[in-house]
């Protein structure tokens, strides 16, 4: 079953001098897939993530979401379809660096506006599963790269999301802790989540069931 698709979708910046960010590219990725995205610094990677995150807009083209046009929507209606459906793991963790590990996973359903009761219940739960229960009173600097990254992950999956978008999610860190987040990824594929992974290393797309190719922001070829 299709959980999204992205079709013949172009984005330019610039009014005097427009540089092209995407050019015509399209995607389709099934619900339960795990995807890689590659492509060199610059190809259009970060611009397809942002654009199906609800964070940017296509100039042209379409983009569905569980059979829903997510092109239309704008404002509180494309934030609201953002925290329902989507987590958001970036390279650099992007932690919020005041706030200790408990606070930083429990910020989306603090901004869901869940009870305390329930944010508790699920960031514990989250915890055990990821081994971070030791980290939740830490503050940020006080982490590891690998274990930032968990935190991170963490956040990213507290709500349950429908898809998982990872920025280059193992680009800062060594292979043993590479390796381990690799594995947390295809556990949650497991259970359900649907991935798509932006990364430069062909061991991490390896893991992956299809990496798609893009270049100059175009299309440039799948390997499944």
């Amino acid at each position: 079953m299709e959980l999204l698709s992205l079709e013949n979708a172009s984005r330019h910046y610039g009014k005097k001098s427009q540089i092209t960010a995407l050019d015509d590219f399209s995607v389709r990725i099934e619900k339960g897939e795990m995807l890689a995205l590659m492509g060199k610094s610059g190809s259009g990677k970060s611009t397809v993530l942002n654009i199906i995150s609800g964070i940017d807009e296509p100039d042209s083209g379409t983009y569905c979401f569980g059979g829903e046009d997510i092109s239309r929507k704008k404002g509180d209606a494309m934030t609201m379809f953002r925290r329902k459906n989507i987590g958001i793991v970036m390279q650099h963790f992007a932690l919020v660096d005041d706030m200790d590990c408990f606070e930083n996973i429990a910020l989306p359903l603090r901004l869901a506006r869940v009870n305390k009761k329930e944010i508790s219940r699920r960031v514990n739960e989250v915890a055990q599963k990821l081994d971070i229960t030791s980290k939740l009173k830490k503050l940020p600097k006080e982490l590891s790269g690998g274990e930032a990254q968990r935190v991170a992950i963490a956040r990213a999956i507290i709500s349950e999301p429908k898809l998982i978008l990872a920025d280059e999610p193992t680009g800062a860190l060594d292979e043993e802790n590479s390796a381990r987040i690799m594995d947390i990824f295809k556990q949650l594929n497991e259970s359900g989540i649907t991935l798509l992974i932006v990364t430069h290393d062909p061991g991490v797309a390896a893991k992956c069931k299809r990496t798609i190719w893009i270049k100059d922001g175009r299309n440039a070829g799948m390997e499944e």
